[in-house]
């Protein structure tokens, strides 16, 4: 998987992430930081990544400070606050513990100004969706 994000083959990434649960594997912290890694570097994949970050979220799988950091840079540098707003509150209401704790580095040094309603929890893939588009 490694070798294949390296040289830019995302297609046969992409396949190859496609067919690891019917082989019995399963995404770990380590294989969504390379996707999530190659997808950022690579110029017009940024809301891959974010899908890819987003998944593991879901998974309960803390991420690496290196790719929250990563990550959470390339879209203030692209002037995508919502999205790293949207990324760090789902990371707040994360089963896992450590995920939770790793929301504050999402959020840089800003502080959440508004709280979220309860039932907006089940809007923040479309929420997310929308501000990436």
């Amino acid at each position: 998987l490694k070798l294949l994000v390296r040289i830019g083959r995302f297609d046969r990434a992409t396949e190859m992430w496609e067919g690891m649960s019917e082989r019995k594997f399963y995404p770990t912290v380590a294989t969504y930081t390379v996707m999530i890694h190659g997808l950022v570097r690579k110029k017009g994949k940024l809301e891959e990544a974010c899908r890819y970050f987003e998944m593991m979220i879901d998974d309960g799988i803390p991420p690496y400070s290196t790719t929250v950091e990563m990550l959470r840079n390339r879209l203030v540098g692209w002037g995508q606050m919502d999205v790293v707003d949207v990324l760090s509150g789902k990371m707040e209401r994360s089963s896992s513990c450590l995920v939770r704790e790793m929301a504050v580095e999402m959020r840089g040094k800003r502080r959440r100004v508004g709280r979220r309603s309860e039932d907006s929890e089940d809007d923040d893939d479309i929420e997310l969706e929308r501000v990436i588009a």
